[in-house]
């Protein structure tokens, strides 16, 4: 199920198993011919996650593909461009390393930053620059949320108006979104003010385990459980 998100878990299908043999269940007991080789065993890829700044064309499609520039949550225009983030601002390459400083530290925990395109693997892009109505958002600050984590390489969207010193914040939450995370009530919490009435209280939000979704939220999950482990959804999509 794919439901549009803003910025105002089904966790990821990702076998963790890298190392040692598995067994075929199905096999009688001690009868070691049905040892599976370890290169057989599905192995988690790790996403990273790509900040782009530069300008990028994004086309509106059913499902989000950052690989293919395609994104789901456009409304409005069946494709837009946005330009390079700020580009007038004389302050804009100290902006920009601030963003990026701040989202590896936030980051460095679960995967890798990166301001330059990957060519392989899976990756979340965060598109920076432009103004909501050419982008086809009502936002300046937007993401889908995934529930189920059906799509690897989800991309998300920053306005030059958004504020910046709340980027980090959208960042951590905009990847929750992309995995299923539901709004929350905590205003310490990165899941606190997606599509619901809670507002951050801090520019240093934080990831939670056995914390409430907010039941009142507009965009849910059906069928989630009432709480959800953010720190752990974050681990098993970036394979930790």
């Amino acid at each position: 199920m794919r439901v549009l998100v803003l910025f105002v878990l089904a966790l990821t299908a990702c076998d963790a198993r890298v190392g040692g043999q598995g067994t075929d269940p199905d096999a009688p007991p001690g009868d070691d011919s049905q040892l599976i080789p370890p290169d057989t065993l599905p192995v988690c890829q790790k996403p990273i996650v790509y900040l782009s700044f530069e300008g990028e064309t994004l086309t509106d499609a059913p499902t989000s593909d950052a690989k293919l520039n395609l994104a789901s949550w456009m409304t409005g225009v069946a494709s837009a461009t946005a330009p390079p983030y700020r580009a007038g601002d004389a302050n804009r390459a100290t902006i920009i390393q601030t963003i990026v400083d701040e989202a590896t530290t936030r980051l460095a925990p679960f995967t890798t930053v990166t301001t330059v395109r990957p060519t392989t693997g899976d990756y979340l892009m965060i598109v920076f620059g432009g103004a909501a109505a050419t982008m086809g958002s009502a936002f300046g600050f937007v993401q889908e949320l995934d529930c189920g984590d059906l799509v690897r390489n989800d991309v998300a969207w920053v306005a030059d108006n958004f504020p910046t010193n709340l980027i980090p914040n959208a960042i951590m939450g905009s990847i929750g979104f992309a995995i299923g995370l539901t709004a929350t009530t905590d205003t310490t919490d990165c899941m606190c003010s997606w599509d619901n009435n809670c507002a951050q209280t801090t520019t240093n939000c934080q990831l939670h385990n056995g914390i409430a979704r907010d039941p009142g939220a507009n965009q849910q999950c059906p069928g989630a459980p009432a709480v959800q482990d953010e720190i752990i959804a974050f681990n098993i999509l970036f394979c930790n």
